[in-house]
């Protein structure tokens, strides 16, 4: 399997750097590991944490799904929930999870609930499109047959959503605002993400 490398710029007060590094079987010189990330393995079953909107100011960010379409924030505004789910091609539990994902998709967008995904490792250090790895993303998501939007990093989105990432896949909901709900580290079969959008639809009624 080849290294897949991403470098993702965020800002919190202090330009903040993540780099985010899928290692080949043969070593494990990542900059994950160079900077004691978990694995997903390590930390599947760990609760989630709620509440968070009250942290976030306005969201407001662009970028560019898979298919080269610009979008941003409003993106959310239709939605009572968005299912926003962080993942990269090298991740296997990522790739496992994703027809639980279609699923949920399918069986909530009458709920006004929807889900987006943000596929880590299709761009630079630059925050550039990396053409071969949204190839690979688009090939996989169409063997999966799941058909949710996916959105390029941008610097936006990296300061928003990404800067505390410590593994893959890593899950949140949003409101239709776009700040967090709930945070979700590991991944998760369907029944445990109805489980996690029906406590937040509840406090919605």
């Amino acid at each position: 399997m080849k290294r897949k490398k991403i470098l993702l710029s965020a800002a919190v007060a202090m330009s903040l750097l993540l780099s985010f590094t899928a290692c080949s079987k043969q070593e494990d010189k990542s900059a994950m590991a160079n900077n004691d990330t978990k694995t997903e393995q390590q930390i599947e079953n760990k609760d989630s944490d709620t509440n968070k909107d009250s942290e976030m100011g306005e969201v407001k960010f662009t970028a560019k799904d898979l298919d080269g379409n610009e979008q941003s924030e409003q993106i959310f505004k239709n939605s009572k929930l968005t299912v926003l789910n962080i993942w990269g091609t090298f991740c296997k539990p990522c790739v496992e999870e994703m027809p639980e994902l279609g699923k949920l998709s399918d069986e909530y967008k009458d709920k006004g609930v929807q889900v987006v995904g943000i596929v880590a490792d299709t761009v630079d250090a630059d925050f550039n499109p990396m053409d071969d790895m949204i190839t690979t993303a688009k090939d996989m998501l169409k063997t999966i047959n799941v058909n949710y939007v996916n959105l390029l990093p941008s610097k936006e989105l990296a300061e928003i959503y990404l800067k505390d990432i410590q593994a893959f896949p890593k899950t949140l909901i949003l409101d239709s605002e776009g700040k967090i709900l709930r945070e979700i580290s590991g991944s998760r079969n369907l029944e445990g993400f109805q489980k996690e959008v029906d406590e937040e639809l509840a406090k919605l009624k």
